[in-house]
């Protein structure tokens, strides 16, 4: 089943970035142009032409927008009449057939895996090999998801639910977050300030069988909130 689906990410991306250089080489477009309007830099323009990774959250309309084209067409080679209805068919089918979605609000963002984050210093430029993509309606343009793992938020949320982060914005007190000690991995808990001039935060769970920890802030390589957890039903 893995494989299929790195077969099935593999194919997206090549379909993708073979619509991507049809429309540049007719309008006979330069890198640093498409880099310019859509606020990224040349090598990650590189990426989507060569199949590395695909645009990220509101790069995938400002790209579409350059090229006078849908982002629906330009990622998945639908026309405006099937577009709405294909969306809203795949969100129903992971996420729950009563799912309800306004399509004008979606971006489409990568899932990775526990062990990923782990990994991962930055989600600027994702691998293909770590791509799921699953539609959202985060005002996070940078948004991205991560699969979780673990009992420690339990009853309120079980392993294999979605969280999607927003990376480009500040925790609050009380919300939850999924945060990469350097250290010791990565953690999704509910965060606290716990002491503001010293610069500690408190990650707490919602499972007692989990003590609350107080870490120092440069502990973390990133602390993101969590904007929405997706369960799947089916």
């Amino acid at each position: 089943m893995r494989e299929s689906n790195q077969e099935q990410n593999r194919e997206f991306l090549e379909n993708f970035s073979v619509r991507l250089n049809t429309l540049i080489e007719e309008r006979r477009l330069k890198l640093n142009e498409i880099a310019d309007a859509c606020g990224v830099s040349v090598s990650t323009v590189s990426g989507w032409r060569t199949a590395k990774w695909l645009p990220r959250g509101n790069a995938s309309k400002l790209l579409a927008d350059f090229l006078n084209v849908s982002a629906d067409f330009l990622l998945y080679g639908k026309t405006a009449k099937d577009s709405s209805y294909s969306i809203i068919s795949e969100a129903a089918q992971k996420y729950g057939s009563n799912v309800q979605i306004q399509t004008s609000s979606l971006i489409w963002v990568p899932v990775v895996s526990w062990a990923q984050a782990g990994q991962a210093e930055s989600f600027d430029e994702l691998p293909a090999e770590w791509q799921e993509l699953i539609p959202v309606d985060c005002p996070d343009k940078h948004a991205f998801a991560i699969r979780l793992v673990g009992d420690s938020m339990e009853p309120e949320h079980r392993e294999g639910e979605i969280a999607v982060v927003m990376p480009s914005h500040q925790p609050k007190n009380g919300c939850l977050v999924v945060a990469r000690l350097k250290n010791d991995g990565v953690l999704f808990k509910r965060f606290f300030v716990e002491d503001a001039e010293q610069h500690l935060f408190r990650l707490s769970s919602y499972n007692p069988v989990y003590p609350s920890q107080v870490y120092p802030e440069n502990s973390f390589s990133w602390i993101y909130p969590v904007w929405s957890v997706q369960r799947r039903v089916w």
